[in-house]
């Protein structure tokens, strides 16, 4: 025996699900957003999504700084995806964005490609650890970059340490990267 079908859902000619209306979906993201901090007014903006868009929404970055660890995260991305490296977590669109998705062939990229994605991750890797070693943070200074801008780590598993190292980051990937 199957389950019944549920009533007032979508269904194309063929008598097949097309999923939830938009305006339901959209319904439950702003209210999960609303409950995790987000003022119902804004809780609509894509920002309001990931670690480094909520830290820009609460001011507790500024807009130059969310710029740099956006850019960081693309760069991330770009150079894993080139190197047949796996990223720590399931593909997000943003992955999928940058990485050109992982259906069909691809072609083999060109050795500059590979070389300025080479040369832009290790610049930003060189500039979180320097900036760490300068402040006495080890390497602090680029995991929480990376756990934030990469891995989406929770605002609320933030310390105020960590939140000071990753603003410090974040100025050096803006310098480094501009």
């Amino acid at each position: 025996m199957s389950r019944p079908r549920k009533a007032n859902v979508r269904r194309d000619a063929t008598g097949k699900s097309r999923g939830e209306p938009r305006d339901v979906v959209c319904g439950v993201v702003v209210a999960q957003r609303v409950r995790a901090g987000a003022p119902p007014k804004d809780a609509h903006s894509h920002l309001w999504g990931f670690t480094l868009g909520i830290l820009r929404c609460l001011s507790q970055i500024t807009e130059d700084q969310y710029e740099a660890g956006y850019e960081y995260a693309e760069v991330v991305h770009r150079h894993n995806s080139l190197m047949g490296l796996s990223m720590p977590f399931p593909k997000s669109p943003s992955t999928i964005m940058v990485s050109g998705g992982n259906g069909g062939e691809r072609k083999e990229p060109d050795d500059n490609t590979v070389w300025d994605a080479r040369r832009k991750f290790s610049q930003c890797r060189r500039v979180l650890l320097e900036t760490g070693m300068a402040l006495g943070a080890g390497s602090f200074v680029n995991r929480i970059a990376y756990e934030v801008c990469v891995e989406n780590r929770g605002v609320d598993t933030l310390s105020p340490a960590d939140h000071q190292n990753l603003r410090f980051g974040l100025n050096a990937l803006g310098k480094a990267l501009r």
